[in-house]
Formats: structure tokens, C-alpha cells, sequence
């Protein structure tokens, strides 16, 4: 999970670098882009507190409910 989670990490940050060199993002964008990224971390050291508390198991079973609930969410907000 951990390196999983360290590629996205560098392609994100590749991503917004490429972006702002070809000139596509504002010197704002890519300080929102930063300042975005604070809470992400935090939330990522979060899920690897939680990974190392729970089974296996019941942390995937955890991980993939909230990706449903996120799904559903997006799913919800075109509807209504």
C-alpha cells in the first residue's frame, strides 16, 4: 500500500509541475495545488495509522466501502 501510495504521490506532483511549466496552470493554481496536498498527506498518514490498527481484512473490506460511498456520492450529485 505504501509504495502504491508514494507513485501516486510522485505522479501527482509530476502532474502539477508539467501543468505549471507548460504554462496551464496560474501561479494561484499551483499554490492551491500545493496548499490541497497538505490535507492529503494527512489523510493518507491517517489511513496507514488505521491499516496498521485493523486486520487486513476488515481494512479492505473499510477502503472499499468508502470508495462505494464516494461513488454513490458522485453518482447522487448528477441525479438531483
Amino acid at each position: 500500500m505504501f509504495w502504491l501510495t508514494a507513485s501516486f504521490f510522485a505522479g501527482g506532483v509530476a502532474q502539477v509541475l508539467s501543468y505549471y511549466r507548460l504554462g496551464l496552470y496560474s501561479t494561484m493554481l499551483l499554490i492551491y495545488a500545493v496548499v490541497t496536498f497538505v490535507p492529503v498527506v494527512v489523510g493518507t498518514l491517517i489511513g496507514f495509522w488505521i491499516q496498521d490498527r485493523l486486520p487486513s481484512a476488515r481494512f479492505r473490506r473499510l477502503v472499499l466501502l468508502l470508495v462505494l460511498a464516494s461513488g454513490l456520492n458522485l453518482v447522487l450529485r448528477q441525479l438531483l
